[in-house]
């Protein structure tokens, strides 16, 4: 898919994007949010699936034809090896929300191919939308315009301080010592995988079994601003049309990143 394409699809998605971020947000001020208990005992909202639900038909509708996960769908399957894929999480930061935090966001993610190539990330309660798509840097936009961010990956010599979810403190010791890496600090200000944008990190590892509609958005941004992703690597593909849901093992990376360190993130991750 061509960078005209994808910059259309994300001109058609905008909107409803900041419109569902728009109602969640009233929703919760008004009071009417209603908390659910998943089966696996992780809570949700009626605006989780109301937002889902809205979000899926759009998709449906827009691009007949291409397979649609969302987080809150009762049917999460897709056909294995699928071109197109979308991923919607439309809370991502359910407890947060919850609980009257700041910290939630509505994310929508396109893998072509199974690997991320455009993503909407949009924070409602101050009004930033991230957007980017190969061929096309991540950019932020505010109600007041323009919004700075990292246009390219720092040097990997320059900068090693990494989110790191899940990798066990033996590890992150060994990786310190080897490489010369730091494990980047947790903020509630952002999606914490994109923290590179923002310069508060130079990448993301993780150990943690991650879902597709949570790495879709998040990666396509930071492989529009120039780190290399998990799901565009021959040696170890994570491509996101396997036909599975969950990543067991990811990152995003600056592209100078040795080859020795990713192959030994990859053989010492846990089993």
């Amino acid at each position: 898919m061509n960078e005209p394409e994808l910059a259309r699809r994300a001109e058609v998605l905008e909107p409803l994007v900041r419109r569902i971020g728009a109602t969640v947000r009233e929703q919760r001020a008004q009071g009417i949010a209603q908390i659910i208990s998943k089966p696996d005992g992780s809570p949700v909202t009626n605006c989780d699936i109301e937002a889902n639900e809205e979000i899926i038909s759009f998709l449906n509708r827009e691009f007949p034809g291409e397979a649609v996960v969302g987080e809150e769908s009762e049917d999460k399957t897709y056909p294995a090896g699928a071109e197109l894929i979308w991923f919607a999480d439309p809370i991502d930061g359910t407890r947060s929300f919850i609980e009257g935090g700041y910290d939630y966001y509505v994310m929508v993610g396109l893998c072509v191919n199974g690997v991320p190539s455009l993503g909407l990330i949009y924070q409602p309660e101050r009004d930033v939308m991230l957007s980017g798509w190969t061929g096309r840097r991540t950019h932020g936009t505010t109600s007041n315009g323009e919004s700075p961010l990292r246009i390219e990956p720092d040097p990997w010599i320059g900068n090693r301080a990494l989110v790191m979810k899940s990798i066990p403190a033996d590890m992150r010791h060994e990786l310190a010592d080897r490489y010369g890496t730091s494990r980047a600090p947790y903020r509630t200000d952002m999606v914490d995988m994109i923290s590179a944008l923002y310069r508060h990190s130079n990448g993301f590892i993780s150990y943690r079994r991650t879902s597709y509609w949570d790495l879709c958005a998040p990666a396509a941004l930071l492989g529009a601003t120039g780190y290399q992703l998990a799901s565009s690597d021959p040696d170890h593909p994570t491509r996101f049309n396997d036909g599975a849901l969950y990543a067991p093992v990811y990152y995003c990376l600056p592209p100078d990143t040795p080859r020795e360190f990713i192959d030994h993130v990859f053989s010492s991750r846990p089993e």
